[in-house]
């Protein structure tokens, strides 16, 4: 009982933390209102953009590519669309990069890159993402696709996950935005 009683007041914690209706969440993260700084609130939002690297690549395509150490775990077991949520993640990861707007419009970490002259950077994560897409909707159901599908799959994956590491977090990162502690140490 004394667990359920804890989680009912976290989950009612998080119900009242709710920001109120018509607040402007883009305006509060702009100003880096609840961020030590604006560079700590590029960063941390910025986080949520590898979830394709850790997420989808090593937990929901690992191990249909038999790659890495995931258990696989299906994500919709019996309504055969995981597909189509991969297909779903990227496109959210899409609209936090460039913009949640209609195609794109909105502050992106596409504009910081644009500002920071680093076009490239963008491109090349803009052209994996699409390439991606197109990726995903040319394989079969999950389930009836080859472990070398699901092999070419991942490795589109990685180019992504490489793109990310490699140009828009770390030392390289033209934003200077920086890894979360977990992340810094994978090496792959």
């Amino acid at each position: 009982v004394a667990p359920v009683g804890g989680l009912i007041r976290r989950t009612q914690g998080l119900a009242h933390s709710r920001p109120a209706e018509g607040a402007n969440l883009g305006a509060k993260l702009v100003n880096a209102e609840g961020y030590e700084s604006q560079q700590d609130a590029l960063s941390i939002v910025g986080w949520s953009l590898l979830y394709p690297y850790e997420e989808v690549r090593d937990f929901k395509i690992g191990p249909r590519a038999a790659i890495g150490t995931a258990v696989f775990n299906p994500e919709t077991p019996f309504a055969d669309i995981e597909r189509e949520t991969v297909i779903a993640n990227m496109e959210a990861f899409r609209a936090l990069f460039n913009g949640c707007g209609p195609d794109g419009a909105g502050l992106g970490y596409d504009d910081w890159l644009v500002a920071v002259d680093a076009t490239d950077v963008r491109d090349d994560i803009n052209a994996s993402v699409d390439d991606i897409v197109a990726a995903a909707e040319a394989l079969p159901a999950y389930g009836q696709a080859s472990q070398q599908q699901m092999v070419d799959f991942y490795n589109e994956l990685k180019v992504l996950s490489d793109l990310l590491k490699g140009s828009l977090f770390g030392s390289a990162s033209p934003l200077n935005i920086k890894l979360p502690a977990g992340a810094a140490s994978d090496t792959d």
